[in-house]
């Protein structure tokens, strides 16, 4: 997308003058500081459909025809508020979602499309000083419980707290945000989002307490504390393994906990000069090649389906590739070698037979394809699983991959539980969690007036 003003305004700098601490934080880091005028010529290419066909692509169905028409208009407080009606992220949606608005931009087919993340982007950053949201004046007598400060539990506190209910989010970690702010790197995502974003959440008289799970938190201690509704949206913060020999050697590291190393100052293996393969296709695959070549590591992509289906998002496939990672498509680690830590990995090449039940084709060992990659390290990204056996204990009802099961209405099978997020939908995107969010809060509140009302 040569002509989009995220690609005019990328700065870009040579990794070796860096360090390492400005290897994790700026290299590659995109950074918005075109003009007005270019704003709004990029908004004025925008062909204002009857019938949009971005608002039906983005999971949150954000009104994009007139935010981006209030931003050619320089409208820019407008155009905000029309982004904040179904998006309390816009500052960190315009940094790291994969905008499936853009690919079906109508522009798309014969040209670029429109640039709608930078915009709203640069939107959320021209009033970062301001208050985002009016003044509460009625308030509601419910109280409701938000277990969760990810997008979804975002979402629907920010909704919630905006219809006067009582607020009040519980999360285990001191960082607030979940995976956006304690994986995504600093060169997606710098340290300070969702931190704005969660102020003026704060703004509305929406209480956090951070730190706050443990053995003895429950949903009937939540009910018995006089809460009316509870909204659960823990996310999928659990890494999965590929049950390989030698996962049990030193250098085995899996891609989130990795990742939050390196957002949150964990301490970090001595990457400098060596060899580190990631397997896996997906966003955080790309998040953690990117990252670890930042530390610099000669790094090698090992993915066993082909270029096709990639999950991971273009822009990150291409921008990996231009950073010097190696990628072995149709590729499948069988063994990791070494005696104590890992000295390389056995592998075997891969065909694709046909679709699987997710309607993909399948993918078939070549038989006597099979070859070897040096690795001192080996990271694993093959996907994000839910930690939700607690919850199982608690009631509520999972399907079998550990998903907890609602209704059209994001209700579980407790009454007055709600969830959404990765939790129900397995790891997605940020807007598709905002969604989430959107339906549950609607849900609760639902459920709070029929309740008043008996």
């Amino acid at each position: 997308m040569t002509n989009s003003i995220l690609e005019l305004c990328r700065k870009r700098e040579p990794m070796p003058q860096l360090s390492v601490k400005e290897r994790i934080n700026n290299f590659y880091q995109v950074e918005i500081g075109y003009s007005e005028e270019k704003l709004r010529s990029e908004a004025s290419r925008c062909l204002q459909c009857e019938e949009p066909p971005c608002v039906e692509a983005c999971p949150a169905h954000l009104n994009i025809k007139k935010y981006v028409f209030e931003a050619r208009e320089g409208r820019y407080r407008d155009a905000l508020g029309t982004i904040l009606e179904r998006l309390p992220l816009p500052a960190t949606c315009g940094r790291v979602c994969p905008h499936p608005c853009e690919d079906a931009c109508v522009r798309y087919t014969h040209f670029d499309p429109i640039s709608i993340r930078g915009i709203k982007r640069f939107i959320a950053d021209q009033l970062m000083e301001a208050d985002w949201y009016p003044k509460v004046e009625t308030k509601v007598e419910e109280r409701i419980a938000v277990v969760g400060s990810g997008p979804a539990g975002l979402t629907v506190a920010r909704n919630l707290a905006l219809s006067g209910y009582q607020v009040t989010i519980f999360d285990s970690s001191p960082d607030l945000g979940g995976m956006i702010a304690q994986v995504i790197p600093h060169y997606r995502l710098p340290l300070k989002f969702p931190g704005k974003e969660i102020e003026e959440i704060k703004k509305l008289g929406a209480e956090f307490r951070k730190g706050t799970l443990g053995a003895d938190f429950t949903l009937n201690s939540l009910s018995d504390q006089g809460y009316k509704a509870i909204f659960i949206g823990i996310g999928t913060h659990g890494g999965m393994k590929m049950n390989i020999p030698g996962e049990d050697l030193q250098g085995v590291h899996e891609a989130l906990d990795l990742l939050r190393d390196i957002k949150l100052g964990g301490t970090l293996p001595q990457f400098e000069g060596k060899k580190a393969v990631v397997v896996g296709g997906g966003n955080v695959a790309m998040d953690a090649v990117r990252s670890i070549r930042r530390l610099g590591a000669d790094v090698t992509l090992v993915y066993r389906r082909s270029w096709e289906e990639m999950p991971a998002g273009k822009d990150e496939v291409q921008e990996a590739k231009e950073e010097g990672i190696e990628f072995k498509i149709l590729t499948n680690p069988t063994r990791i070698l070494g005696n104590e830590r890992v000295d390389g990995l056995e592998c075997i090449q891969m065909e694709l037979g046909e679709p699987d039940a997710s309607g993909r084709r399948r993918p078939v060992p070549v038989e006597g394809s099979e070859f070897r990659i040096p690795a001192d390290f080996f990271i694993e990204a093959i996907g994000e699983g839910p930690e939700s056996e607690a919850l199982k204990s608690m009631g509520v009802e999972l399907d079998k991959r550990g998903l907890v099961k609602v209704d059209d209405n994001m209700k579980t099978s407790i009454d007055g539980v709600f969830a959404a997020g990765d939790l129900v939908s397995g790891p997605g995107i940020v807007i598709e969690a905002v969604a989430g969010g959107l339906r549950a809060a609607e849900s609760i509140d639902e459920f709070c007036q029929s309740k008043r009302g008996k």
